[in-house]
């Protein structure tokens, strides 16, 4: 049950309350969590704002949907999924914009991507 007035709108603590379960240990990968109606009334909370809440930990990938089955905790190890030199790559080029290398190249990079690889200023902005 939430306690008091929250600082935040509900769906985000809501959010942050299915997280710490999910950090605590409480719900582990592979662990069906209640369904809405359950948590909307374990929270005291619409079933529309608990909604929100999963569907932004399902768009972040903590969660994932099994339609007819349920909502269940991610295997993604979030601590660990992506290599250090991804984690720490700048997005976009030195005014922050996104860019494209060229328009074969399916991944996002920054400028210096594309003039090393032979593109120079021909990525288009995003």
């Amino acid at each position: 049950m939430i306690r008091g007035r929250p600082t935040k709108p509900l769906y985000q603590v809501v959010e942050d309350h299915i997280r710490e379960l999910i950090d605590g240990g409480t719900l582990v990968p592979g662990d069906l969590i209640p369904s809405e109606p359950q948590l909307a009334k374990q929270l005291d909370v619409s079933q529309g704002t608990v909604k929100k809440a999963i569907d932004n930990l399902v768009w972040e990938r903590r969660l994932f949907r099994h339609q007819g089955k349920g909502t269940y905790v991610s295997n993604i190890d979030f601590n660990n999924s992506l290599p250090e030199s991804i984690r720490r790559r700048p997005l976009g080029d030195s005014s922050g914009h996104r860019r494209r290398c060229a328009r074969s190249c399916r991944y996002r990079a920054t400028s210096a991507c594309c003039s090393s690889s032979g593109s120079g200023s021909s990525g288009t902005n995003l």
